[in-house]
């Protein structure tokens, strides 16, 4: 079935994402958590496989922070076109860091990101300017430098890249 169909019983919240959303040929969708089990066996696959990046963090421990809503679940889909289907799935997580919010983009699963990786950006330093962070932060593969080459890599862990950025006004 096609993500359309769907698309507005999941998300209930429509005008809420729309906010996120500049004009673009895909919607990022913050899921919510009542609305997952919906989807779940699209995201599913796509986050599992993403762990790769993040070994110490359990699915077990995804599903609690789902439900607590300490963890957010966001889905990336083609806004036009007849196949509205899911491109990617990833989580988000607000934490204190150095005295400041910083909004934790992980678990990014998914393919054609150079098509959407923008249009994500462009969201999450909205949704971040909205719960007040100050900060965007991002756990994955040295490939992401191609990508987002304004993003600065601040660490690593365990063989991951950390990148990060202040957030845009």
């Amino acid at each position: 079935m096609e993500f359309e169909a769907k698309s507005e019983r999941i998300s209930g919240c429509q005008e809420e994402n729309r906010r996120f959303l500049p004009e673009s040929r895909y919607d990022i969708l913050r899921i919510h958590p009542s609305k997952l089990r919906l989807i779940w066996d699209r995201t599913y696959p796509l986050l599992v496989k993403s762990m790769i990046a993040n070994p110490n963090l359990k699915m077990q421990d995804i599903i609690i922070g789902l439900a607590d809503q300490s963890i957010q679940c966001w889905v990336v889909i083609r806004a036009e076109g007849a196949e509205n289907t899911i491109s990617a799935a990833f989580l988000t997580s607000i934490e204190r860091d150095n005295g400041e919010w910083v909004l934790s983009l992980f678990n990014l699963g998914g393919a054609g990101a150079k098509d959407w990786v923008m249009d994500v950006h462009n969201a999450m330093h909205r949704f971040a300017r909205i719960q007040g962070c100050r900060r965007v932060r991002m756990c994955g593969r040295p490939a992401w430098q191609r990508i987002l080459p304004d993003y600065p890599v601040v660490g690593e862990l365990g063989g991951h890249l950390i990148y990060e950025r202040p957030v845009e006004d």
